[in-house]
């Protein structure tokens, strides 16, 4: 069973009461026949006959054919299901403002149904997905990007693998501890790391740490929020090149003074932090 939806589909029915209708099965002149929605299908429909009429969900049957009120979503019954007298009714399946993506009625909080978005959808007041099932926003996995400094394009949380070299290298180097973690929010990323060596290995030369979920934008540098076991430092930190923009130059003090190999004991050491830049 699928939600489905279709242009200019029009009936009509003599049905009275609260229950199902059975549709006459022809359509007028201009107009599509329900039979478009498909056999055990449910689509959004509406009822009216004068005064009387009904908006609501449906599930529409080739035999008969018929269109069950499945649920009732406004009325003039005090949106409950209408009890119609006597008479020919019109059916035609329609987009009910209840589940149009956004709800702008004057006075009212725009709010999000579930219904797939396309195009450029505009509120004039707040948005609010409170009263929504998942209460969530998607965005895709590959991010949109918009030079609007106004537009929010991506979200993303993820896992990536820091790497220690020495020179380049990791010859022999093994790990107790080697996790990472992200947050991408536009383009601002957030990323930690923790990191516990078993042996540091036979590579030499000066020390990197490789692996940044995203490239940056800027060179930049910083200090590394912990070490542990690492000889000769006075003030750990980082600088990030431009020119190698997912990988971070370990400093033994805030100038450019490289750590290396001979920083670090032989067996564990310890190097841990986080940082905000923008990609």
């Amino acid at each position: 069973m699928a939600l489905v939806l279709a242009n200019r589909v029009q009936d009509t029915t003599t049905t009275t009461g609260t229950g199902t209708v059975t549709l006459s099965g022809t359509a007028p002149t201009g107009y599509q026949n329900f039979s478009v929605i498909g056999n055990g299908n449910t689509t959004y429909y509406a009822i009216a006959a004068g005064t009387e009429w009904e908006v609501g969900i449906g599930t529409y049957a080739t035999t008969g054919p018929t269109l069950a009120r499945t649920t009732v979503l406004s009325s003039s019954n005090a949106n409950s299901a209408v009890n119609f007298s006597a008479g020919t009714k019109n059916v035609l399946v329609t987009l009910p403002t209840e589940r149009t993506a956004v709800t702008t009625t004057a006075g009212a909080t725009p709010t999000f149904d579930t219904t797939t978005l396309t195009g450029t959808t505009t509120a004039s007041a707040l948005v609010d997905i409170s009263g929504a099932s998942a209460g969530q926003i998607k965005f895709p996995a590959s991010q949109n990007a918009s030079a609007n400094a106004n537009t929010l394009d991506d979200y993303e949380e993820g896992t990536w693998t820091p790497a220690l070299t020495f020179g380049g290298g990791s010859t022999g180097m093994t790990w107790t501890l080697q996790v990472g973690w992200y947050t991408k929010v536009g383009n601002v990323v957030t990323a930690g790391w923790n990191l516990q060596t078993l042996t540091k290995g036979s590579s030499t030369g000066a020390a990197t740490l490789a692996g940044l979920p995203f490239s940056t934008a800027n060179a930049m540098g910083g200090c590394l929020g912990y070490t542990e076991k690492l000889t000769s430092i006075t003030y750990p930190g980082f600088y990030i090149n431009i020119g190698n923009p997912t990988a971070m130059n370990l400093l033994v003090d805030g100038a450019a003074n490289s750590m290396t190999d001979t920083n670090f004991v032989v067996g564990a050491n310890y190097i841990r932090g986080s940082f905000t830049y923008n990609t």
